[in-house]
């Protein structure tokens, strides 16, 4: 009989403050599941934005020869719970499994040359990839909202002419790279490089107030960078997705204008963008403000069609009589969904396989700010398919399937792939 090698994989949290309690409690919990990984994926909410160094220091010492990468995330679930505070560690130790890593830097500011910097890292790491089973993990920088005089920016901005404010987000975005985050560029240079396996990444973001993001790479703290694993292994990989219970309401729409590759929607059904947004969702303006209307957009994302799959998406900032997103506009024509609670958590019901040594899923920050309390629900169906899992909240996730050719950066979303 062949010695099949032992797959092991082992998720860890800490909730200490500091961060080298946080580096020893999660290196001595690794160590006690007698684990010596290839590596360690660590996510962290924005909370230790002072420990991040202390983290990544003990983390490294404690396992020298593991590659480390990771980033801030909104919140996660694992096998322990459900956080909206602390530092979590997913690491895998499997002979059978050929890693290499690559890091891109300026992503707001020069997405493409940051794809291929990453790109190059990567096959020149890249020898002879043995096992047929083939995952590049990423980790993009996403969208920031400019800050001014220390405030986050309003999602409401006075009525500037269009031309100014399609100015004011191209010199934020690329000369102070804060704004889009430039995912779909930064994806299309990927999936142009890496056709023959499943992509499947987050943006890395913060508690949901889009004001700044990191990324882990070994004992680096970086910002504004796109991160890659690649993974090759004889394990089999399995993967699914869906746009987390959204239905639709019935209520299209068709983009007639945009600029800067559609980041600004300046027209929506040849009227002012932002007047039939309301108008289409009979909301009146007088009577929304900014905290009102981001809990009323988290429910009715518009979703239109790409390369034959549903993508969801959210306005942003209202600018005027424009309307900025935070990821690029590739579809015109579009219809207005709905989200519930009770269609979210049901979303979860056949994601994952019937049965996995480990489980990565990547879960809209929206849906967390949706359910709120009633998270726990979404642990107990994990639960019954899988105890080694990791769900990640992050926003957008983005996926590409190789079998299908089908590649999608979303919001309102869960994707999951599984080690079988």
């Amino acid at each position: 009989m062949e010695n099949v090698p032992e797959f092991k994989a082992t998720v860890e949290i800490s909730r200490k403050w500091d961060g080298n309690e946080v580096a020893e409690e999660i290196v001595n919990k690794i160590k006690n599941k007698n684990l010596n990984p290839k590596f360690i994926l660590l996510f962290t909410t924005i909370h230790y934005k002072n420990e991040f160094e202390k983290i990544l220091t003990g983390i490294k010492n404690g396992f020298q020869n593991s590659l480390l990468i990771g980033s801030t995330i909104a919140g996660f679930i694992t096998s322990e719970g459900c956080f909206t505070r602390g530092v979590t560690a997913l690491s895998v130790d499997y002979p059978n499994m050929e890693i290499s890593v690559g890091i891109g830097r300026n992503t707001k500011k020069n997405p493409e040359k940051a794809a291929l910097d990453c790109t190059a890292m990567i096959k020149d790491q890249k020898k002879q990839e043995t096992w047929k089973n083939k995952l590049l993990l990423d980790i993009i920088s996403a969208t920031t909202v400019p800050q001014m005089f220390g405030k986050r920016t309003s999602v409401f901005i006075g009525n500037l002419p269009t031309a100014v404010l399609a100015k004011m987000l191209e010199v934020s975005t690329r000369r102070f790279q804060l704004g889009a985050g430039n995912i779909e560029i930064i994806l299309d240079k990927l999936v142009e490089n890496f056709k023959d396996r499943y992509i499947f990444g987050i943006g890395a973001n913060d508690n949901n107030k889009f004001v700044s993001n990191y990324q882990f790479y070994n004992g680096n703290v970086e910002k504004n960078s796109v991160i890659c694993l690649s993974i090759s292994t004889d394990k089999k990989l399995f993967f699914n997705e869906n746009i987390g219970g959204l239905k639709p309401t019935g209520k299209t729409l068709r983009i007639t204008d945009k600029k800067l590759d559609g980041l600004l929607i300046t027209k929506i059904n040849d009227r002012p963008a932002n007047d039939e947004f309301f108008n289409i969702m009979g909301w009146d303006k007088d009577t929304i403000n900014e905290n009102t209307l981001f809990r009323k957009i988290l429910y009715y994302p518009f979703v239109y069609k790409e390369n034959g799959a549903l993508h969801p998406e959210i306005f942003g900032l209202f600018l005027g009589k424009s309307i900025a997103c935070g990821n690029l506009m590739r579809g015109d024509d579009a219809e207005i969904y709905s989200s519930s609670g009770k269609n979210i958590l049901e979303s979860f019901r056949n994601l994952l396989p019937e049965k996995a040594d480990l489980s990565i899923i990547l879960s809209c920050s929206m849906i967390l700010e949706t359910l709120g309390r009633e998270i726990y629900k979404i642990k107990k169906t994990l639960d019954e398919h899988s105890t080694c899992y990791l769900l990640i909240f992050s926003g957008p996730e983005h996926f590409y399937n190789p079998e299908n050719n089908v590649f999608m950066n979303r919001v309102i979303s869960n994707q999951v792939i599984s080690f079988i």
